[in-house]
């Protein structure tokens, strides 16, 4: 018996699978612009916030800057006793720049030094090397008594809470106007 075409079950009569064409990646579903625009604000967002935080922060970069300054001018020995005399007014300057005037301004000695402790979150300023910086504007004698021994770590801790210093919010007490 042949088979014929019209047999149903015939093997003639079978033909490939069709495969629908490849779905386009074009034009996007509207989830797809949805998410592009949702990413897009949300870099504009970091972009802004960066932007704000950087500016923000320009006081610690023109702080750090001066505090090269110092540091070099301290191997000068002709100008040792003025830059570790200035050291205590750029730390003063930092401090009006982030905290409101009515806080910082009076401060000095132990009160100055406790404030730094208690805003860079340390104890190096009470108990450590940077207990000097409440007498170095005031007292020639120790600035001559400080050899390189005490000074390399003093400016250590004044860059270390130049850079980590937390200021408060506005609720808190802080200007709001720093990160």
């Amino acid at each position: 018996m042949q088979p014929t075409t019209s047999d149903p079950a015939s093997l003639s009569n079978l033909h490939d699978i069709i495969v629908p064409d490849p779905v386009s990646l074009w034009p996007l579903a509207p989830g797809w612009y949805v998410l592009a625009w949702l990413l897009l604000i949300a870099l504009a967002f970091w972009v802004w916030w960066r932007l704000r935080r950087w500016r923000q922060n320009g006081y610690r970069r023109m702080a750090l800057a001066e505090l090269d300054q110092l540091e070099a001018a301290v191997r000068d020995p002709s100008r040792r006793v003025s830059a570790l005399g200035a050291l205590p007014s750029l730390i003063k300057r930092v401090a009006l720049a982030a905290w409101p005037r009515a806080r910082v301004a009076s401060l000095s000695g132990p009160a100055l030094l406790a404030f730094l402790d208690q805003t860079g979150r340390t104890q190096t300023f009470q108990l450590g090397a940077g207990k000097a910086l409440a007498v170095l504007a005031y007292d020639a004698q120790t600035i001559a008594a400080l050899d390189n021994e005490h000074i390399a770590p003093l400016f250590s801790a004044v860059r270390e809470w130049i850079q980590q210093h937390e200021v408060p919010s506005p609720e808190h007490g802080g200007t709001g106007s720093r990160p």
